[in-house]
């Protein structure tokens, strides 16, 4: 089976896919719609941009040429389907180029900022109408592609998920015994992830007397500015920096915590949450539908209202008199994980269903 995949150069949320379906042994091309790192062994690459990456109103131009681009060149690669990533990006270059069938994945920003507007609405509309699949990576989207005229038997929910192997099972045995040690895997860059929250939150908790260090080992554009606040907030001594990490790095950085926080404002699925869950780390997240989704409070994790860094504080405090509770409850986040988030066999439901809409059948 030849499919053409049209999205970023993305490590994190399109190369898996790419990987998964050259291992299936399909012929993959890939039209990479911005810069970026485009090998990945056995794909075919397409350069669809210009050499420069576009950011709001200027990258929906391009990416409306792009899709123009695409409808002279796709006769030439000839495949089977298109899969597209990013419903606002990959899935209206798709929509453009005019070829039929195509599948959108939807990553989440791509739908919830994007919907936010009338422009964005139509465009989106008209992107999931002309899709033969609409994949969301998180059931809690399904209200929202509703409301945009999607027909459920035309999606797909299904997230990537991670790999499982990757990501062994190893909770902590002398979870709180030396302090709280908070990590948070999230980028720097971004303001959706809300790190200052977290910050306050760790101010509080040390003002009231509870040892609590937190890892950042991300990096991002607003690093200095939250260097800055950790300073001002008088925590600079209980904030450990880094630099970025590569994700094999992950359980290894995960294991040498108690907790893995996160509060971010909203997600489409969090592979992050998925990755502390797996490895049998504390999550304590915000309380928003993405998360809602893989946790309960009180249930193997703890919820904490967006922003609210009060409450945020008074949970780690209260964190190690709840420590046989969290113990015993972790044991099922594992097993959640498994039974929903299992990339190899996500993937593999994923390209089974893309083979029988394009009529190739399970196997292609």
């Amino acid at each position: 089976m030849r499919v053409l995949v049209v999205g970023s150069a993305n490590l994190m949320h399109v190369e898996p896919y790419l990987r998964h379906m050259v291992g299936a042994g399909w012929d993959v091309h890939w039209w990479v719609t911005a810069p970026g790192p485009v090998r990945v062994d056995g794909v075919t690459v397409w350069e669809g941009h210009r050499g420069k990456a576009y950011t709001g109103d200027a990258g929906k131009v391009d990416y409306f040429r792009q899709g123009l681009r695409l409808r002279r060149k796709v006769a030439a690669i000839a495949p089977d389907i298109i899969h597209a990533h990013y419903a606002s990006s990959g899935g209206l270059i798709a929509w453009m180029s005019g070829y039929r069938p195509y599948a959108v994945t939807i990553h989440g920003s791509d739908l919830v900022d994007r919907s936010r507007t009338w422009l964005g609405r139509a465009i989106l509309g008209r992107v999931f109408r002309g899709a033969a699949v609409v994949n969301p990576v998180a059931g809690h989207m399904m209200g929202l592609l509703t409301q945009l005229g999607v027909r459920p038997e035309r999606t797909l929910p299904l997230t990537l998920g991670i790999d499982l192997e990757k990501f062994p099972y190893r909770p902590r045995a002398d979870l709180f015994r030396d302090g709280i040690r908070l990590v948070c895997t999230r980028s720097l860059r971004s303001e959706v992830y809300d790190i200052p929250t977290i910050l306050r939150a760790v101010a509080a908790a040390c003002r009231a007397g509870t040892p609590v260090t937190l890892a950042l080992p991300a990096r991002g554009e607003g690093a200095q500015g939250l260097k800055q606040l950790a300073v001002e907030l008088g925590i600079a001594d209980a904030v450990q920096w880094g630099t970025g990490y590569r994700n094999e790095e992950v359980p290894a950085i995960l294991g040498a915590h108690d907790v893995y926080v996160s509060a971010s404002l909203w997600d489409g699925a969090s592979l992050s949450l998925m990755e502390a869950m797996a490895c049998g780390i504390l999550p304590v997240v915000s309380d928003i539908p993405a998360n809602r989704e893989w946790v309960q409070d009180g249930e193997g994790a703890f919820l904490f209202p967006c922003g609210d860094w009060r409450r945020l504080a008074e949970t780690i405090v209260g964190l190690p008199r709840r420590r046989e509770e969290m113990l015993c409850a972790l044991r099922w986040n594992r097993s959640k994980v498994e039974a929903l988030g299992d990339r190899r066999k996500n993937m593999r439901v994923l390209t089974e269903h893309l083979a029988r809409v394009a009529g190739l059948g399970e196997k292609g």
